[in-house]
């Protein structure tokens, strides 16, 4: 039809979005179990690698495409580099100072190992970077305390 379009394909955005009760986001969900002194579960053993972004950066870039009026496009937004999940506890254990009460779970098939995104299109087309690393998105969401209790 000879529509424009952007598509932005967000790696896994966090923060802000501690008081959901979507399941959803594994950061947030692990901040706000840990603030309750709950148990978290992992499926499998912790190793898997995700591209974690903080969600002002993800807002800053798609501010930036409109500005700059990028089209027919498919933009990916991560920060290039991945995480495991046994590194994001670390870093909530240093950032709260809590101990942290974890239950390893059977792995589940259907969970990809690795997936970080390739965000040079974001940086070249939009002259965009993400700004915020992970401890400093995890101490920020702890420091905010976001609702951590239901």
């Amino acid at each position: 039809h000879d529509l424009d379009y952007v598509i932005i394909r967000p790696s896994n955005p966090y923060g802000r979005t501690v008081e959901n009760n979507k399941n959803q986001g594994i950061i947030d969900i692990f901040l706000k179990k840990v603030a309750n002194n709950e148990e978290l579960e992992i499926w499998g053993d912790g190793k898997n690698v995700r591209d974690y972004i903080y969600i002002d950066d993800l807002t800053d870039l798609i501010v930036k495409v409109i500005e700059k009026k990028i089209k027919n496009e498919i933009i990916n937004v991560g920060t290039g580099a991945g995480s495991s999940i046994n590194e994001i506890l670390e870093i909530i254990k240093k950032t709260t100072g809590k101990k942290i009460k974890v239950n390893y779970l059977k792995h589940r098939n259907f969970d990809v190992k690795y997936n970080v995104l390739d965000i040079k299109k974001a940086k070249r087309l939009a002259g965009w970077k993400p700004l915020i690393g992970l401890n400093e998105g995890i101490k920020k969401i702890y420091e905010q305390n976001i609702n951590f209790t239901d």
